[in-house]
């Protein structure tokens, strides 16, 4: 006596459904003949008669009427267990827009981002440059699906996982007279000439002139950048310093100088945020490698 099996529930299916060998047939792509004997290896694998057949129709039984569903159920759950396997092999799939401001780009942002992508070649990532507050609009618009932000420019309710914290240093032309000191404290930089991110900076500039607020003023910027590589070339030119957080060093032009500053002042703090409502898959498998990443790295 023959075990059952999926070939077996597949062909019963097509005939139950049909109730006609030649109809069946051609839905699976065999011969009639072959069919039946299909058929007649499940009934007497069962033990008993599934379909009655005469010259003119085709009838389930009683035992084939409770067999049909049970047939059916097998055959989902073996498409059930494909797919996991397939996913497990395959990993998840999907496309992920990942918002970032001018304070992540540095820092540990694209190291997490080549893991990513490595870890899950089915998701195919894109890189939106925008402030805290366009990822914010971004995020309830569903424009992008996660971003990294400035999460003092971040209100309460937004899931958030810190991914960075670092101070602020002085950017100054390497001819400077900063250039040469270990650390320099904001009060002297208090006629100094400003060159600052523009509105679209948002939470960013807030951190720059709180640094500047700590050591007594408020700067008048000589000119404003729409993005970091024009400001980099504000200063290198000599236009005025300005602030950045200190993972921006690698990414300085030889010209321009990173200085610490003196004292003690708040750290940038900067995040990975989502939205509350999110239950993609892609969004669950970035929020937890990122998790991960952070763990790692003990931020």
């Amino acid at each position: 006596m023959e075990e059952v099996d999926l070939r077996h529930c597949r062909a019963f299916l097509a005939v139950a459904e049909t109730l006609n060998f030649r109809a069946a047939a051609r839905a699976l792509y065999v011969t009639q003949p072959a069919l039946s004997r299909t058929v007649r290896d499940l009934e007497a694998a069962l033990g008993t008669l599934l379909l009655e057949r005469s010259t003119r129709r085709v009838a389930l039984t009683e035992a084939g009427r409770v067999f049909r569903p049970e047939a059916a159920a097998l055959l989902r759950q073996a498409e059930r267990a494909r797919a996991v396997v397939r996913r497990a092999v395959e990993g998840p799939r999907g496309r992920l827009a990942v918002g970032y401001g001018v304070a992540a780009m540095p820092g540990p942002m694209s190291r997490m981002i080549v893991d990513f992508k490595a870890a899950y070649p089915g998701i195919a990532v894109s890189l939106l440059p925008m402030s805290t507050e366009e990822q914010l609009e971004a995020l309830a618009a569903g424009r992008i699906d996660v971003g990294f932000a400035i999460l003092a420019g971040v209100p309460a309710g937004i899931p958030r996982l810190v991914v960075s914290r670092e101070p602020l240093v002085l950017i100054c032309r390497q001819e400077h007279w900063a250039a040469a000191a270990e650390a320099v404290a904001p009060a002297a930089l208090a006629h100094e000439p400003f060159v600052l991110g523009n509105r679209r900076w948002g939470a960013f500039r807030a951190a720059a002139e709180a640094a500047c607020l700590s050591g007594g003023f408020l700067p008048q910027p000589v000119a404003e950048a729409d993005d970091l590589l024009e400001l980099h070339a504000m200063v290198a030119t000599g236009m005025g310093v300005t602030f950045l957080n200190r993972s921006a060093r690698r990414s300085l032009p030889p010209e321009v100088a990173a200085v610490p500053l003196a004292g003690s002042h708040p750290l940038l703090t900067v995040g990975l945020i989502w939205h509350a409502d999110a239950a993609a898959t892609a969004v669950a498998a970035f929020v937890e490698a990122v998790r991960q990443s952070t763990l790692r790295s003990g931020t």
